[in-house]
């Protein structure tokens, strides 16, 4: 049993169902369709007229015209019988034209496009179509269907809100037609503003700039074209999203191209994240890239994926990273895995990672020397005092730069120095009430006695190197003594080089630990200085903390050191200790009165030891081997 759709462009509304025949018709075959005005079926007695062609343009006729005159319309519907002889309808193509006119009427009759195509032995038609007006209807296939209408075929046009071109090539939603669709075929497109519409499938589709929230459902060379936004491809190959929020459900060789955010290929085989873009995902696959500039993008698994872009994470077997600021987990130890650039983290792994569990298989070793910070602290039987941090061995720049604005030549020439050895400090300098408690005095100017209240939670001041010195003494005997730290381990003042590494937390170069920003909108948020002052200190841990948690090591007092003052030595020191003799000790930080410069990080200064000053304090470090 066969059935064959005819399509009269204008003339037929869609019927849900084919009439079929059990047995063929000899030469007769079944034509049903269905007349309206545009919105109501049609009711009455009609003359149809039918003629065969040998192409789809007309061409020659090959038989009638048969006309079946007043044919009953009933709510639409009629059906006739053709029969256009033996030899007619053969192997070759036939094309069919219908004409309408009222019965009786005596009228041209009004002829309907396109033709329709036959099969060779047809047994039954059924013409499902859609039309404005039933007796005006020369209406070409390329003309607009503007209201909730369907159509099947070539070169149509939407470009009303709520429209649908059920398949079919070369179909067009135009610009503003809202919340319209193509079913599916090839070469098709929703232009320009025609917003939450769709393309069923096919190639060569696109979604055109602006049609936000459109979607192609997948197929092949599709494209969702620059701020098409929230737009889709479901799935295939070689399409492309160049828009922001988008989706290529999967597939090969599909990229998210340059000006895109926010978008993502949810797996498959060669896609990419091209230049320009950000935030977007590759979901897996394998041989997938993101691309240098793809920013805060990922490939969280697959093969062989590879991510280039700063802030990019890339994982799966033989995964790589060829950018700094990248993270990287690659199950496999190949040879041929490589990572090149700074900033990265890096996690090879055969038979698995584990910390923090039970499983016996699962293990982290560590390649190298540690230097990752918090990892091997001191032992559990030190015990600090409260309020210190564990500061981790590394190697930094001591000293500033050439082009540091703000420069003093004391401040250089800068020394690569490793420490080795891990310590304490102090998250805050040392408060009169912790020095009172420890020296029984307290012989700071900014207290009640002077006018300025009682508040233990100031730093002291007013104190010489060697009061500094004898109270971290008098801590370490106590605490000792307490069973608190080894005999091994001893309070005392930083040396330099511990106090600037501690400073900048770390390997940083910037002017002071939390950035190179020397305006007074950003350091009054990490210092007392002469912006805020007030002409007095203030309490400790009322600023913000550097990275590594450490409190006003920028302003409020200078901070005496161990070392003696001297010239840097330049090129490399470890644990150095300073000039073994001299006349000034060091001090370092800045403190309530002075200029932002003079609170960078790189920034020393030098007093007489048995001076005392209002701005002069220290911080205490706990650390072994002395």
């Amino acid at each position: 049993m066969k059935t064959k759709q005819i399509i009269i462009t204008a003339a037929l509304l869609v019927l849900s169902s084919a009439l079929t025949l059990a047995t063929p018709l000899g030469t007769a075959f079944t034509y049903q369709g269905r007349l309206d005005d545009g919105v109501n079926p049609a009711n009455g007695s009609y003359d149809l007229q039918f003629t065969l062609f040998d192409t789809n343009s007309g061409g020659t006729v090959v038989a009638g015209p048969l006309t079946n005159a007043a044919v009953a319309v009933s709510n639409g519907l009629f059906t006739v019988a053709l029969d256009f002889g033996a030899g007619v309808i053969t192997v070759e193509a036939r094309w069919l034209e219908m004409g309408v006119r009222s019965n009786g009427s005596g009228a041209d009759f009004t002829i309907l496009s396109p033709l329709q195509e036959l099969t060779p032995t047809p047994y039954a038609l059924y013409a499902p179509s859609a039309g404005t007006a039933a007796l005006a209807l020369n209406v070409s296939p390329s003309a607009d269907i503007t209201g909730a209408r369907l159509n099947i075929g070539s070169g149509n046009t939407v470009n009303g809100t709520s429209s649908t071109i059920a398949g079919g090539q070369l179909n067009v939603v135009e610009a503003g037609a809202t919340l319209s669709a193509i079913g599916g075929g090839q070469g098709n497109a929703i232009l320009t503003n025609a917003s939450f519409s769709a393309i069923g499938g096919g190639q060569w589709n696109i979604i055109w700039t602006n049609a936000v929230g459109s979607t192609i459902a997948g197929g092949l060379n599709n494209s969702v074209a620059v701020d098409a936004t929230l737009g889709a491809i479901g799935g295939g190959q070689w399409n492309k999203v160049e828009s922001t929020q988008s989706t290529i459900g999967g597939g090969g060789g599909n990229v998210i191209f340059g000006g895109g955010g926010f978008d993502t290929i949810a797996g498959g085989t060669g896609n990419a994240i091209s230049n320009g873009t950000w935030s977007s995902t590759i979901a897996g696959g394998q041989n997938n890239t993101v691309q240098p500039s793809a920013n805060y993008s990922a490939i969280p698994g697959g093969i062989n994926n590879s991510v280039a872009g700063w802030c990019t994470f890339a994982a799966g077997n033989r995964a790589k990273a060829n950018h700094h600021g990248s993270f990287v987990w690659a199950d496999s130890t190949d040879a041929d895995f490589a990572s090149t650039g700074n900033n990265q983290f890096l996690i090879r792994a055969s038979g698995g990672v584990g910390i923090g569990t039970t499983t016996p298989a699962a293990k982290l070793d560590v390649a190298g020397t540690v230097t990752a910070y918090g990892i091997n602290p001191p032992p559990a039987a030190v015990m600090p005092v409260l309020g210190m941090v564990w500061i981790q061995p590394g190697t930094f720049l001591l000293g500033s730069r050439a082009d540091e604005p703000g420069r003093s030549s004391i401040e250089g020439p800068q020394t690569v120095v490793t420490l080795t050895r891990g310590f304490w400090m102090g998250v805050h300098e040392v408060t009169q009430g912790e020095y009172t408690s420890v020296m029984a005095s307290n012989p700071s100017h900014f207290t009640a006695a002077n006018g300025h209240g009682d508040d233990p939670n100031r730093p002291v001041e007013q104190v010489t190197w060697d009061n500094a010195t004898n109270y971290c003494g008098l801590l370490t005997t106590a605490e000792r003594t307490a069973g608190r730290i080894p005999s091994t381990w001893a309070y005392r003042l930083p040396t330099e080089a511990e106090w600037e590494y501690s400073c900048r937390a770390g390997a940083r170069t910037t002017r002071f630990g939390y950035g190179d920003d020397i305006s007074d909108a950003a350091l009054v948020n990490y210092a007392w200085y002469s912006f805020n002052n007030s002409s007095t200190t203030h309490p400790v841990e009322q600023k913000l903390a550097n990275p590594w948690g450490l409190m006003d090591m920028h302003g409020n007092v200078w901070e005496w050191c161990q070392d003696w003052y001297g010239t840097y030595p330049g090129g490399s020191e470890t644990d150095p200790q300073g000039p073994g003799t001299g006349s000034d000790r060091v001090a370092r930080g800045g403190c309530w009165y002075d200029f932002a410069s003079f609170c960078r990080s790189a920034f020393r200064y030098h007093f007489n030891p048995a001076g005392a000053r209002d701005s002069l304090g220290f911080r205490a470090v706990l650390a072994p081997g002395q």
